[in-house]
């Protein structure tokens, strides 16, 4: 069973959370060097419930350098309409590594899962506007158009 050890990715910020006062490049007011400041009695909500997908994982199937404060994302699996498990890179920082990015590609074929990332605009303090993308399959990726608008839908022939 893998621990979060030194990684505190989804703490600086990563993962938001309405209920502590944390943003994209705003990290939670608890986190230290040393990690939590308030482990033992953390909320709930994200903190006991939010499980990243290298968490979840083996060495195997995740290798030990996607751990998020080393990759430089954080993976984690959502349920979404039909789909019980989709995979989901959120970047920590603008933009997912692209050999990150790749290696979170092959994992969802590899499991034949869908998967979405996300891209942030510049500016991400003061605008946490996110550029979506995502590959799946044809039944996937007709239900992400009604969500996404076109420009962020990967395709076969573009590059990644």
């Amino acid at each position: 069973m893998r621990v979060c050890g030194e990684c505190t990715a989804c703490c600086e910020g990563w993962v938001t959370s309405r209920h502590l006062a944390m943003s994209p490049g705003v990290p939670c007011e608890h986190r230290t060097d040393a990690g939590c400041a308030i482990y033992e009695r953390r909320p709930d909500v994200p903190c006991k419930q939010f499980k990243c997908a290298w968490l979840q994982s083996t060495p195997e199937s995740l290798p030990d350098e996607m751990r998020p404060d080393r990759s430089g994302a954080i993976l984690y699996f959502r349920a979404w309409k039909q789909w019980s498990r989709v995979l989901n890179v959120m970047p920590a920082g603008r933009k997912v590594p692209d050999t990150t990015l790749r290696t979170a590609q092959e994992y969802a074929a590899e499991n034949h899962m869908p998967i979405v990332w996300s891209e942030r605009v510049e500016d991400f303090v003061n605008d946490d506007t996110l550029t979506r993308k995502a590959m799946g399959p044809s039944e996937f990726m007709t239900q992400v158009k009604w969500d996404f608008v076109p420009e962020d839908i990967w395709s076969p022939d573009q590059s990644v």
